[in-house]
């Protein structure tokens, strides 16, 4: 560096100078520079230097926690997000049902499939949308206190659990079918290969559909219930009704056949 250079430099950024004309180190203010120091005497150099690392070392790990927070935002797009489905008591303000309040506080992906069966406003949509709510807040938290992936560990539990909800798919039956084209022999379109290969796959509102694609909805499901995929189907169908739509083979796919897969009707007694 030329004197003229390291002067005008010093200069600029408001070094000072002693009365003798030596340069101080612009931290500590006492300590006369060397020729080859520009701004702070050695010491207050490694002062620097550490809090600059400190500082990258936050700034990873706030990047860090915003990216596991973000994961589930893509694949819980059509997830509703009411305020009710943020903890248990909002929960059970809205949702009355002590089997569909069971379900949304106790389900994972591990418990295998299900199937909601319910009068429209029981809270069917609200108990799976809170069961996937409450799975990726839990996951979300529980990575974050322990911090594992900063530092190269193992997955935990809680990585295995967010990285299933990554890879969630929420859609509605009627969608499955609009899926399909104008000719109804797409059976290739990007929804339906994604709800055979998600992780997890929630269909809403099974019943208004068209009856004649019924077949392309079960082969997803049978699909999934190959390779022990979980899904969650809703519908205001009762059980007798589900049952003569849909037959017993699409009914059994989602409440039977693996460790945990269940029914819950919440119909009263005598509906349908």
């Amino acid at each position: 560096m030329s004197d003229e250079f390291v002067q005008r430099t010093r200069e600029e950024y408001g070094v000072k100078r002693t009365a003798s004309g030596a340069w101080l180190c612009r931290r500590c203010t006492t300590v006369e520079l060397k020729d080859d120091q520009l701004f702070e005497c050695a010491s207050c150099a490694e002062v620097t230097k550490r809090e600059h690392q400190q500082e990258q070392a936050v700034q990873r790990r706030r990047q860090w926690e915003e990216s596991v927070r973000r994961r589930c935002v893509s694949s819980f797009a059509n997830v509703p997000s009411w305020p009710h489905l943020g903890t248990a008591a909002a929960f059970s303000k809205v949702v009355s049902e002590k089997h569909l309040r069971a379900f949304a506080e106790r389900w994972d992906h591990s418990k295998g499939s299900a199937l909601l069966l319910g009068p429209s406003g029981a809270g069917k949509t609200s108990a799976a949308a809170r069961a996937l709510r409450r799975l990726e807040a839990d996951a979300v938290a529980k990575i974050l206190e322990d911090g594992a992936s900063v530092y190269g560990m193992p997955p935990s539990a809680a990585e295995e659990s967010l990285s299933a909800l990554s890879s969630t798919l929420w859609t509605k039956a009627f969608e499955l079918v609009e899926a399909l084209g104008v000719y109804g022999n797409e059976l290739n379109a990007p929804l339906i290969v994604k709800a055979k290969e998600a992780s997890i796959l929630v269909v809403d509102e099974l019943g208004p559909e068209p009856a004649k694609h019924i077949g392309v909805i079960f082969d997803i499901i049978d699909r999934r219930y190959e390779r022990g995929a979980p899904t969650v189907g809703t519908s205001g169908l009762t059980k007798a009704a589900f049952l003569s739509r849909y037959g017993d083979a699409f009914f059994r796919r989602l409440t039977d056949g693996t460790v945990g897969n269940r029914l819950i009707d919440v119909h009263k007694a005598g509906e349908g």
